[in-house]
C-alpha cells in the first residue's frame, strides 16, 4: 500500500477492531478520520461523533445523519469511505452516497439476523464498490445477501510481536486456563464454569482466569459458587494488557455458542498455547482440531472437561499443540500483512472507481 492515502472510516470507535484498523492506517502515513456513535480517544486519529437527531423514525433518521456525514465527506475529500458492521454504520455509508464505498460484515450482522436487517444488509451490499469479511465462514454466510458483489476474506490479524509466549509469566505450581471474551450469553462461558467441578478432581492445582465483563458476571460468578470452584473475574483489560494474562495460561476456553470468526482465539494462539474451542461457525477455520488445539461441542461443559483434563495429562502435546498454534498465526494471520491486504483493496477500489 502506498503511504498518504484519505481514509474515512465509520464504526464504534470504541471497538478494539475497529480502533486497530484506525491505528495501523494512521501508522503507515495515511490521514485517518473515524465517524462514530460513541466518542473515544485513538492516538493519531480524528474522530468525530455523529449526533443523534432529536426525532426517532430509522429511515428519516439514517437520512438526516447520512447527511451530516455527507457534508463533513465533501470538506475532508477522502480516496476512501469504509463502513465497518452492516446493520447500523453500513447503512449509514449506503445512505451518504459516497463513492468509492468499502464494507465490512463482521458476524452477528448476518449472521443470525432478522429479516429486516437481512434485508438492510442486501441494500448495503449493492451499493457498495468492494466487500470484505474476515473469514471463509462468514463469507459464504453474506454470500446470498451480497447478490452479485465479490465479497473479499480480509481477517482481523494479530500482532505476534505482541501476542507472544512468555513462560516466565506461569505458575510452576499451578495448571491455569482461562478465556477472554465478553460475559455475555452467546459467548457461553457459563458452560466453562460449569465444567470446571469436572476437572478438579483430577486436575488438584487448577486455576481459572476470566478477562472480560458483561450482563452475566453476577450469574457466572454464581454458578462458579453453586459448583464450589474459584475463579478469578480480572474484568475489562486493555487490549496491550491481554497479552499479560494469555501468557500466564497452560490453555484457552474459548465455549462460544455463535463466533463468526474467533480473534481471542488467535491472539491465545499467537501466544503459543493450545486452545479448546467449540465446532461452531468460524472457529474450525481458525483451530485446527488435535493440530494447534481440540474441539468440542456447544454447549457441553463434559467435553470441555474432558479436552481439558487430556492436556494436562499430556504436557508434550499441549507444548506441541502451542508450538503449531504460533506458527499457523505467523502464516496466515500476521497482523502486517492483513493490513497491508486491506490497503491494496483500498487502491484498487479507489483506481476502480475513479
Amino acid at each position: 500500500m502506498e503511504e498518504g492515502m484519505n481514509i474515512c472510516l465509520l464504526g464504534n470507535a470504541e471497538s478494539s477492531h475497529l480502533q486497530k484498523w484506525a491505528r495501523a492506517f494512521a501508522g503507515r502515513k495515511n490521514k485517518v478520520t473515524v465517524f462514530s456513535y460513541r466518542q473515544a480517544e485513538i492516538p493519531g486519529v480524528n474522530v468525530i461523533r455523529i449526533e443523534e437527531p432529536g426525532f426517532r423514525l430509522p429511515l428519516v433518521s439514517v437520512k438526516h445523519k447520512a447527511g451530516k456525514v455527507m457534508k463533513a465527506l465533501i470538506s475532508l475529500k477522502p480516496d476512501i469511505l469504509h463502513a465497518h458492521y452492516l446493520s447500523d454504520y453500513g447503512w449509514l455509508g449506503a445512505w451518504t452516497g459516497f463513492h468509492p464505498l468499502v464494507v465490512s460484515a463482521w458476524g452477528s450482522d448476518v449472521i443470525g439476523a432478522g429479516f429486516i436487517n437481512r434485508q438492510a444488509a442486501g441494500f448495503v451490499f449493492r451499493k457498495a464498490d468492494c466487500i470484505t469479511a474476515a473469514s471463509e465462514f462468514l463469507k459464504n454466510a453474506a454470500f446470498p445477501l451480497a447478490g452479485s458483489g465479490n465479497i473479499e476474506i480480509v481477517p482481523f490479524g494479530v500482532d505476534t510481536e505482541l501476542f507472544r509466549p512468555g513462560p516466565e509469566k506461569k505458575d510452576p505450581g499451578a495448571f491455569t486456563i482461562g478465556t477472554v471474551k465478553a460475559l455475555e450469553k452467546v459467548y457461553g462461558i457459563n458452560f466453562l464454569i460449569e465444567a470446571l467441578p469436572l476437572m478438579k478432581n483430577e486436575i488438584k492445582n487448577l486455576r481459572v482466569i476470566i478477562v472480560g465483563e458483561g450482563s452475566m458476571k453476577q450469574e457466572l460468578k454464581r454458578i462458579a459458587d453453586a459448583g464450589g470452584v474459584k475463579v478469578e473475574f480480572a474484568g475489562n483489560v486493555d487490549n496491550n494488557s491481554v497479552p499479560g494474562y494469555l501468557q500466564q495460561m497452560d490453555v484457552f476456553v474459548m465455549p462460544s455458542i455463535r463466533e463468526s470468526f474467533g480473534v481471542s482465539a488467535l491472539e491465545a494462539a499467537s501466544t503459543g498455547i493450545p486452545v479448546v474451542a467449540t465446532r461452531t461457525g468460524g472457529i474450525p477455520g481458525v483451530v485446527a482440531d488435535n493440530a494447534t488445539g481440540m474441539l468440542v461441542q456447544p454447549g457441553n461443559p463434559g467435553e470441555i472437561a474432558r479436552a481439558v483434563i487430556s492436556l494436562y495429562k499430556n504436557p508434550d502435546k499441549r507444548r506441541e499443540m502451542g508450538d503449531n498454534a504460533r506458527k499457523m498465526v505467523k502464516t496466515k494471520y500476521e497482523w502486517n500483512v492483513c493490513v497491508e491486504k486491506m490497503g491494496r483493496l483500498y487502491e484498487k477500489t479507489a483506481k476502480r472507481t475513479s
